[in-house]
């Protein structure tokens, strides 16, 4: 009767237990292994538990099956000491797969082909119902069988290297207790947060023709707050990585398209910078030809850097109730722009990052700054030698800095400076649009910018946008005019209202230590009345 007993219990217990599997894999893109992916499935009939792990910078996630109960959850590492969940059903959640005749055998398994869209993605998984478990290296395919291979667009491909039985093992198939779920959206916004530094520099501020001082801690404004500032320390930063300004803006009040540029000044000891015209007034840094004032470098004086130069658009937002029919107007307008080129120069650097709108409106614009930073991304080569070389962008215009009509001599703007040593891969990093509101101004006049190195001739172009048109909709007050356009319709000198002007990169080549000198030419229009046209250039020498 024992024997009887123990037989019984024996072939119980045999036929309830689920025997676990351990599944690895590895990734391939075109054929060539990936080092970014390391993944495994520890599964039985009732459970499985698909880990992947990647680098410390990277969440790491890890997918919870629980067939029995139809649930999918999964857990994103963020750090050593943060974990987040989020929670679905997994017959819901899997794509709708079309099972095809085709068959092949994988690690001596027989896998049959299912596939499926994603987003305009093709997508293959061959799948075996050999082992009777469930499981997949993606979290699609899951509800077929277990999944061996996963393939998107026949060149990226997760195949299954081994198949073992586990007896005893440290892993936990079942989703750890007392966690707190987050619906999909914020779930995968903390995951993309956590991949990238941010760095708020504004947010929400006002950038107006007021004397009014800023209420927020480590905000400074200049100009009669058409400029504004805050010191940022930025993290060590290496040539691999990229970084980016976003900025956003929309009118609290001031109708019009206006010039801004975001900048950066260092603080130096031994030299003048332009902190010193914004703390002190314009006349406290050198001027060009006795006129044009903290425009050019000079052996104890460099101007600001610009890292972007951007124009408000007419009125977005506070004129919104300006109607045109079939017009739905835009809230904001969003500008993003990589500034890589800048990471020697900033890297565990503290800089004074600013932000200029001409206007003199007393409601003026809000505008919010933040910089993100992507580790280890870059395909470019980085540049560790940064040299501010010209800017004429006056953005103490409201504190008394003229207007760079400097174009109209025939010998137009001239920079001189000296190099200590060699500088390898020289580019120039050149913004520039022209300006003149009328007519025949050089707002909308093809201006050819010629630029010379040493006297000679090495590059030249008109710098002209025909794509105005394509920002409509952030222009509500843009003026309509009887032949059916609308003033933020019409092309212009290397800007459009709402949009971001682009730098241009001229190659210089290697540049010997010594004395050199850039010159830059436009043939800059005759003023007419009180109009003026000018010509706003930035350059920085970059190089190594």
């Amino acid at each position: 009767m024992k024997k009887l007993l123990f037989l019984l219990c024996f072939i119980l217990y045999y036929s309830t237990y689920a025997q676990d599997y351990k599944i690895t894999y590895k990734e391939f893109y075109n054929d060539k292994e990936s080092s970014n992916l390391a993944k495994k499935i520890i599964a039985n009939k009732n459970m499985a538990l698909v880990m992947n792990e990647r680098p410390n910078e990277q969440a790491a996630l890890n997918y919870f099956y629980n067939y029995e109960q139809n649930l999918f959850t999964t857990e994103a590492v963020l750090n050593a000491d943060t974990k987040i969940y989020t929670q679905a059903n997994i017959l819901e959640s899997d794509l709708k797969f079309i099972i095809t005749s085709k068959t092949k055998k994988i690690l001596g398994y027989n896998c049959v082909l299912a596939q499926a869209s994603l987003n305009s993605n093709a997508i293959d998984v061959w799948f075996t119902t050999d082992l009777n478990i469930k499981g997949s290296p993606r979290n699609y395919g899951s509800t077929l069988g277990l999944v061996l291979e996963f393939v998107v667009n026949n060149n990226q491909k997760i195949t299954a290297t081994s198949i073992s039985k586990l007896k005893k093992h440290k892993y936990n198939l079942k989703v750890p207790n007392e966690i707190t779920l987050l619906n999909r959206l914020d779930f995968d916004d903390a995951i993309y947060r956590n991949r990238f530094t941010n760095i708020t520099v504004f947010e929400n501020d006002t950038i107006h023709f007021s004397n009014k001082k800023s209420t927020k801690i480590g905000i400074t404004k200049y100009a009669s707050g058409t400029v504004i500032t805050k010191k940022i320390k930025f993290p060590k930063l290496s040539s691999s990585d990229q970084m980016f300004l976003d900025l956003t803006t929309f009118s609290q009040g001031d109708a019009y398209d206006r010039t801004g540029s975001v900048f950066v000044i260092l603080p130096k000891s031994n030299q003048i910078t332009f902190l010193s015209a914004l703390e002190k007034g314009i006349d406290q840094v050198p001027a060009y030809k006795n006129e044009y004032k903290g425009i050019v470098c000079t052996a104890n004086y460099e101007p600001y850097i610009e890292l972007m130069r951007f124009f408000t658009p007419f009125g977005v937002k506070k004129f919104n109730h300006i109607t045109i029919k079939d017009k739905n107007w835009r809230e904001q307008v969003y500008y993003r722009q990589e500034i890589s080129e800048f990471n020697s120069l900033l890297s565990d650097n503290e800089v004074i990052i600013g932000t200029y709108i001409g206007n003199y409106d007393a409601n003026g614009h809000n505008v919010s700054l933040n910089i993100s930073i992507h580790k280890n991304m870059s395909a470019n080569p980085g540049y560790n030698f940064v040299k501010p070389l010209f800017n004429t962008v006056n953005i103490l215009e409201m504190a008394g800095q003229g207007y760079p009509t400097l174009f109209k001599e025939e010998e137009g703007l001239k920079i001189s400076f000296e190099l200590k040593e060699e500088v390898k891969n020289a580019s120039l990093r050149y913004t520039t649009t022209g300006h003149g509101g009328w007519t025949t101004g050089d707002e909308f006049l093809k201006k050819k910018n010629s630029i010379f190195l040493n006297s000679t001739l090495i590059h030249e172009f008109i710098p002209w946008r025909v794509d105005c048109g394509s920002y409509r909709l952030y222009n509500p007050a843009s003026g309509n005019f009887a032949n059916g356009l609308s003033s933020s319709d019409l092309s212009r000198a290397n800007w459009c209202p709402g949009t971001i002007t682009q730098p241009n990169y001229i190659i210089l080549g290697d540049l010997p230590k010594g004395k050199h000198t850039i010159t830059i030419k436009i043939p800059q229009g005759e003023p007419e009345g009180s109009n003026l046209s000018f010509w706003n250039v930035s350059g920085v020498l970059l190089g190594n």
